[in-house]
């Protein structure tokens, strides 16, 4: 594993941690809004790109 899984793991986490603030703002009920919406989408997708990247680099 090298600085490009290290690197892909801290973007995901920093994804996530988005997406958290978004559940925060919106609890209990977390009904978001169209623009909450699209924020989570972009932080899923950037998680999801970046777990990506560390499976190849594992070669998983």
């Amino acid at each position: 594993m090298g600085k490009k899984s290290v690197d892909a793991l801290f973007d995901a986490l920093y994804a996530l941690t988005d997406l958290r603030v978004i559940f925060r703002k919106t609890a209990p009920k977390h009904e978001l809004s169209a623009g909450q919406k699209k924020e989570a989408k972009e932080s899923l997708d950037t998680a999801k790109k970046a777990i990506d990247t560390i499976e190849k680099e594992l070669k998983l």
